[in-house]
């Protein structure tokens, strides 16, 4: 099992970092449901 040329921790971290700043858009829609949720509330 050579997990040393597959583990390439040097690449696996920058490569984890960038997807998590691109995700960006996932939480904002997040917040597009929450207002979803407050619009019911008013029409009530």
């Amino acid at each position: 099992a050579p997990p040393s040329p597959d583990y390439i921790p040097g690449h696996e971290e920058p490569e984890q970092a960038p997807p998590s700043s691109d995700y960006v858009p996932g939480p904002e829609h997040a917040d597009d449901e929450i207002v979803a949720e407050d619009q019911p509330y008013a029409e009530d």
